[in-house]
């Protein structure tokens, strides 16, 4: 896992010119039923950024390839514990023009891990390690440092592999081709050439779940250790070998015999990567080569050993182990097992990691129970955001339980809609401006693009773009109001909506309309007057940039908004560091070091952050300082 800069669950909880293409697709087997061509082709012209439509076809995927910056996408789709069809898209080389087939290799970035948790917990089923032992009593070429907490409560395989162990280190970089590569030693204690801290224990171990891909690297030595074996020999023997998972390996770099099978890593603007593809010596963490189908034979194994079924690798007891709860995220629809995340949607759970490496993406999302799952795989740093639209179709398409099937659009009398149109103020700062378009009403917000409102119900509107439900309803004074629901949420989270006069204007909109000056003299008065009016917080305004950046892609707008936040809260470790991501995925570097300068500046003055958070953030913006060769210390401008 590369450590440029927090995922949106991380940072939630801190509060160029595009490569031109046009994707080609290459089928999965030329003997596809018409069962299967029929719903491959629902799937490739039917993702939406909102509400599913029962009905209508959506955006296709070529579209949304072109707008996310994704040169080379590859999917492989599973039902009842098999693959019913893979197929790729696009190129895995812009510049050779070579395209993505099934075969071609992508990084899998922290996928990774589960894969590697999957072979430590064949080795702990053949009692060659012990799950609950202290890890120094198996490490021989390295050891964890002690300290007062370890010495409380010894560091085990099983806190490493669920994130429970207390270390450090979020997750890694990498190394651009062609540079020094650390040994996995000197990973362990930051030694050069490595780019990231040493690994240790900071936290009292098993007390809590903090991700750590330090933690992995441990156990990655530890496997080592104990199996006398190169790591990638030893995955092959253990799991590769067993699941016929023919196109896949941990070594690193790549031999050139694979090279020519492996995609280049792009940036969110499209451009390929320096050196094409990094090298990590965290295989355990980050290090893996593959393809869908491959992760797809993986997830099949896991769910069918969970099962009671014939597995090849791991038994049930195992892989019920593995899949049980060890502690809770902080995604409050997502607990922790051994090596996998367990996602609860609408109460169904699914096992599956997300992946990310420098300049790809990927994603394995599996139902043990159905033995329904996916796994994607991307060359962008933008594949994860084409992932969440594509996720959704197909589990759409094949019914999916816990995914809410699309939503039947109805007709709603002109003279409703008229009844409907104008302006709801949410709360201080924000007005919904509903109006009337011709024969629909259309939503239209601050730093949102326009978007028609679909009415599922006489008064019930649904969005393409947006995944909330508006409610509209008449208060006890007979006004017009609108209830916006998020999907998931708890009832007493939706926020109602006062009709107000359309005249009625907030500071966002000034904002909006580029007054940057005088929106943040105005808010800089109002929160002044009001400061616990959540309308003028910090997390309202990270919400938006959030909503822009990965949401939209918008980095300019979420520049804007995260150099308000700034503005207003100077004091803020995790607004400096998210305006440097926004500069760093608008290719800004100047704003970017900057922007990281400001961030550890800040970390002394931050009276709001954890120290967990703040030594996340920290470990992070040194770790991006270090990418572009520059010092911590501002007044120094010498290369590290």
């Amino acid at each position: 896992m590369k450590a440029r800069f927090c995922p949106p669950l991380l940072l939630a909880f801190v509060v160029g010119c595009a490569t031109k293409f046009r994707p080609t697709s290459l089928p999965a087997a030329t003997t596809a039923d018409a069962e299967t061509t029929r719903h491959i082709d629902r799937i490739e012209h039917g993702l939406f950024t909102g509400t599913r439509i029962a009905g209508e076809q959506g955006l296709s995927l070529d579209e949304r390839m072109k707008a996310r910056h994704v040169p080379g996408f590859s999917i492989a789709v599973i039902r009842n514990f098999k693959i019913v069809w893979a197929k790729a898209y696009g190129f895995a080389d812009v510049d050779e023009k070579r395209a993505v087939t099934e075969t071609t290799l992508f990084q899998a970035g922290s996928i990774s891990k589960p894969v590697f948790a999957t072979a430590a917990m064949k080795l702990v089923q053949d009692g060659r390690v012990s799950l609950d032992a202290s890890i120094n009593s198996v490490l021989t070429s390295w050891h964890l440092p002690d300290n007062d907490l370890t010495r409380a409560a010894p560091v085990t395989l099983r806190m490493l592999l669920s994130h429970t162990g207390g270390t450090t280190v979020h997750g890694f970089d990498g190394y651009v081709a062609g540079t020094p590569v650390p040994t996995l030693v000197q990973v362990l204690d930051g030694i050069s050439p490595a780019n990231s801290p040493p690994v240790r224990v900071d936290l009292a171990p098993g007390t809590r779940f903090r991700y750590s891909g330090g933690g992995t690297t441990i156990a990655q030595q530890a496997l080592i250790d104990v199996s006398h074996k190169p790591f990638d020999r030893l995955l092959a023997d253990t799991v590769f070998a067993p699941l016929a998972m023919t196109h896949s390996t941990y070594a690193q770099p790549l031999s050139q015999s694979l090279v020519a099978d492996a995609a280049v890593g792009h940036d969110a603007a499209g451009a390929a990567i320096a050196g094409k593809r990094n090298v990590y010596p965290e295989m355990a963490a980050a290090g893996l080569w593959t393809t869908p189908s491959d992760l797809a034979r993986f997830g099949i194994e896991v769910a069918r050993a969970y099962s009671g079924q014939p597995s090849n690798v791991i038994s049930q007891t195992t892989a019920r182990t593995m899949l049980t709860k060890v502690a809770a995220t902080r995604n409050p629809d997502s607990d922790i097992g051994i090596g996998f995340f367990l996602t609860r949607y609408d109460g169904v759970t699914y096992f599956g990691h997300g992946g990310t490496d420098e300049g790809f993406q990927a994603e394995l999302r599996m139902n043990a129970q159905s033995g329904d799952g996916i796994a994607m795989m991307a060359n962008s740093d933008q594949g994860d955001a084409l992932m969440r639209e594509v996720l959704p179709a197909v589990a759409a398409e094949y019914e999916w339980p816990g995914f809410p099937p699309p939503a039947a659009s109805t007709t709603v009398s002109h003279a409703h809609l008229r009844e409907l149109a104008g302006s709801y103020q949410v709360d201080a700062d924000t007005i919904l401006r509903v109006a009337l378009d011709g024969d629909h009403l259309e939503l239209r917000r601050p730093f949102f693009t326009p978007t028609a409102l679909v009415p599922i119900a006489d008064s019930t509107f649904v969005s393409r773009d947006d995944p909330a439900r508006f409610i509209f309803s008449k208060a006890t004074d007979g006004a017009w109001q609108v209830e916006v629901v998020q999907p998931g949420a708890a009832p007493s989270s939706s926020a109602i909506a006062k009709r107000v006069a359309d005249s009625a204007t907030v500071i966002l909109d000034d904002l909006a309309a580029g007054h940057i000056d005088h929106a943040i003299t105005s808010y800089r008065d109002a929160i002044a007057r009001e400061p616990h009016n959540l309308a003028f917080s910090e997390k309202h305004f990270s919400d938006l940039g959030m909503a822009a950046l990965f949401g939209r892609s918008d980095t300019a707008t979420a520049i804007t908004l995260y150099k308000l936040i700034v503005a207003l809260y100077p004091d803020s470790m995790g607004a400096h560091f998210n305006l440097a991501n926004a500069y760093d995925r608008a290719g800004d570097t100047h704003g970017t070091i900057e922007a990281c300068y400001a961030t550890l500046a800040a970390e002394a003055r931050d009276k709001v952050i954890s120290p967990d958070g703040a030594k996340t953030l920290r470990e992070i913006t040194l770790q991006v300082m270090k990418r572009f060769g520059v010092s911590p210390d501002p007044a120094s401008s010498k290369a590290l």
